[in-house]
């Protein structure tokens, strides 16, 4: 059984990332990379900004 994933560009990730408390590191090219520290985790996520992202 396969399951179809839906397509986001990659301003509508981060735009997702960021209501979901994420913030903004220094961006290096086309890809953007933000992190967010909860207690003593702390996540880093890079992400492609192109016109769309299979997820």
């Amino acid at each position: 059984m396969t399951k179809k994933y839906s397509t986001l560009s990659g301003e509508q990730v981060m735009s997702c990332l960021l209501k979901l408390g994420f913030t903004f590191v220094p961006q290096k090219g086309s890809h953007v990379k933000v992190c967010k520290v909860e207690d003593w985790l702390k996540r880093t996520v890079i992400t492609p900004i192109h016109d769309e992202l299979a997820i």
